[in-house]
């Protein structure tokens, strides 16, 4: 809980006004904050005394008072002691209230009390709203973003920036760094009330190899070629009537390039034709 030093204010005629505030049972977005009023005195200005209000209150985000307690001062040194509460909002930064009593007389059995009030002040501060942090991990890329502040009971936009890893997709973010599925995608929504570590969870580029046959038959189904490993090409060899295959090349006209079972280790999607020789005929 946090309070602060009270105040006390002198008043005329030995009437003495005590001020002071605290807060207390904090719940997330919210304060309790409590401001006592006392006042005591031994007046001289009659033995009937005279009645006494407090008034309580606090300004800051709006004004507030209620009635704190109401009793008769008189030689005997009377005590009128009273507290009031409030339930106030935090803010992201925490505020600080200004508090106050005032205090003043009433007429009492008949005889005229004292006019005078005392308006005494003091401040307490309202702390902040519980923040969380957010923090990111690349998770073996590079380019995360910078850490975010998670607010109790507020949605957090997490940011949009995406990392980036040679050879990987980015998939989206885990609290693991060993998902394989992300859990929150970049410019998604945060709403748990804990601090949390975000990892990049990432998807290995993989490369289509597809075969064609150029004007022969039986071209090999396509393969899947896995970023930084070496691919080996399907041995099936297509065939054409008067023709022998000589290897596979990257365009339909170029000069062979590949074997068939040979190793292909670019990380590039790729068509592969089929080069093809005419047959000598013997007469």
């Amino acid at each position: 809980m946090a309070s602060n030093s009270h105040t006390i204010n002198n008043g005329t005629g030995d009437v003495t006004t005590l001020v002071d505030a605290w807060t207390g049972n904090e719940t997330g977005n919210s304060v309790t904050l409590y401001v006592r009023t006392r006042t005591h005195g031994n007046s001289s200005y009659g033995p009937w005394g005279y009645g006494v209000v407090g008034q309580s209150g606090y300004t800051g985000n709006g004004a507030n008072w209620a009635e704190a307690g109401r009793g008769v001062l008189n030689y005997g040194n009377t005590v009128v002691d009273g507290t009031k509460s409030w339930t106030v909002n935090k803010t992201h930064s925490g505020w600080t209230a200004n508090c106050w009593a005032k205090i003043w007389g009433e007429t009492v059995n008949g005889y005229g009390a004292y006019g005078s009030s005392d308006d005494v002040r003091c401040d307490v501060w309202i702390p902040a709203t519980t923040s969380y942090t957010v923090s990111y991990n690349a998770n073996n890329g590079s380019g995360a973003p910078g850490n975010q502040t998670k607010w109790y009971n507020e949605t957090l936009t997490l940011s949009s920036t995406k990392p980036t890893r040679s050879g990987y997709t980015f998939v989206g973010w885990n609290t693991s760094s060993t998902a394989t599925t992300a859990s929150y995608r970049a410019g998604g929504s945060y709403t748990s009330n804990s601090a949390v570590t975000l990892y990049a969870v990432w998807a290995i580029n993989m490369y289509v190899g597809k075969y064609d046959a150029n004007g022969g038959s039986g071209a090999p189904s396509s393969q899947m070629k896995t970023y930084g490993k070496t691919l080996t090409l399907s041995s099936t060899k297509p065939t054409r009537t008067g023709y022998t295959f000589q290897g596979w090349a990257t365009s339909k006209t170029s000069s062979v390039a590949y074997a068939a079972g040979a190793s292909y280790t670019n990380n590039a999607a790729v068509t592969l034709y089929a080069v093809w020789k005419a047959a000598i005929s013997l007469l």
